[in-house]
């Protein structure tokens, strides 16, 4: 007879109430080669109430699935902030690369403007280019 493994694990922790992906966090406008969002949010793709968001349930789902056991509320909320630190640097690298991409397309305007080719696609082409010269995993 085979007994059952006992994972202890804590309760899910209640969604904190600012949270709430529908109520908190505007809107924006997604454009092939750039993001746009309101006053004050920064060139982020996501905006860090949505990084906070992610963080959290990343945290929830692991010790849900008993991926990890926790006990200490306080080791939860150093998980979450590390998450959330690795997520924001994440996308601050890429949003350096977008912004590079654009400065060399930028020297070309003329002959882009002149061809036949969709500018997303070549920023697209760039991007890669340049992340897999710098070793960047998008």
């Amino acid at each position: 007879m085979e007994s059952e493994r006992q994972v202890e694990t804590n309760p899910p922790a209640p969604r904190p109430p600012d949270l709430n992906p529908l109520t908190s966090v505007p809107s924006c406008i997604l454009h092939p080669a750039s993001c746009i969002f309101p006053k004050g949010m920064g060139p982020m793709r996501l905006p860090p109430k949505l990084i906070e968001i992610i963080a959290f349930r990343v945290v929830q789902r692991l010790v849900e699935t008993g991926a990890i056991v926790c006990r200490d509320p306080n080791v939860m909320d150093q998980l979450e902030g590390a998450i959330e630190r690795a997520l924001t640097e994440e996308f601050k690298l890429e949003d350096r690369l977008d912004e590079e991409v654009r400065r060399i397309l930028a020297q070309y305007a003329d002959q882009i403007d002149r061809s036949q080719v969709e500018y997303h696609e070549l920023f697209r082409k760039v991007k890669q280019r340049l992340a897999k010269e710098k070793g960047i995993v998008l």
